[in-house]
């Protein structure tokens, strides 16, 4: 006697953009690029976060449907502004940023476990803009710390691609695969 079983799988891809800007921040404003925009849906930016080791496996909270995407491209928009004022050397406008910021709570919390005593930050996330505080901070960061002449866009004519550059090697292309990453300033 010879039994059948037929297994039907619904598999969903997310594509998610290249990791190759240096700083978190940018990689945000990598999630949008001449041909495609990576943050869709709800589940794209969960799985961007994911990537980016802002969220850990927990579940996430069920959200209104479209208002995560709608608070990470907000986000995203509020961090091209930004880059652009540090790209031309201007001050940028942080009311926006700060009133993201604003949203984000954290705590501190003591970890026991088989590696001893630790602290760890944990963030509430019960609405999207306090989930995406941690990306908001690394915006933050990027305004504060980071040198405006060695964030770059990439140079390769169509890639629109944003990266850090922590090197002295005057690179001017993203590096991704098309790119060509030898290109000099």
């Amino acid at each position: 006697m010879t039994v059948t079983i037929n297994v039907y799988l619904t598999l969903k891809f997310i594509m998610l953009p290249p990791d190759i800007a240096g700083h978190p921040a940018l990689d945000l404003l990598n999630t949008y690029d001449t041909t495609n925009d990576f943050l869709r849906t709800d589940e794209d930016v969960i799985a961007w976060l994911r990537r980016k080791k802002f969220l850990g496996d927990a579940p996430v909270p069920d959200y209104a449907e479209g208002t995560l995407v709608n608070a990470a491209i907000q986000l995203r928009e509020i961090t091209q502004a930004v880059v652009r004022s540090l790209l031309e050397r201007s001050v940028p406008d942080v009311l926006a940023l700060n009133r993201f910021l604003a949203c984000g709570t954290r705590h501190l919390q003591i970890i026991c476990d088989h590696s001893g005593l630790r602290a760890e930050d944990c963030y509430d996330a019960k609405t999207p803009e306090q989930l995406l505080a941690r990306v908001g901070q690394t915006v933050a960061d990027l305004v504060i710390h980071c040198e405006p002449s060695a964030i770059l866009q990439c140079a390769n004519e169509g890639c629109r691609l944003f990266f850090y550059n922590w090197s002295d090697s005057g690179r001017d292309r993203c590096g991704w695969s098309g790119c060509n990453s030898r290109g000099t300033v």
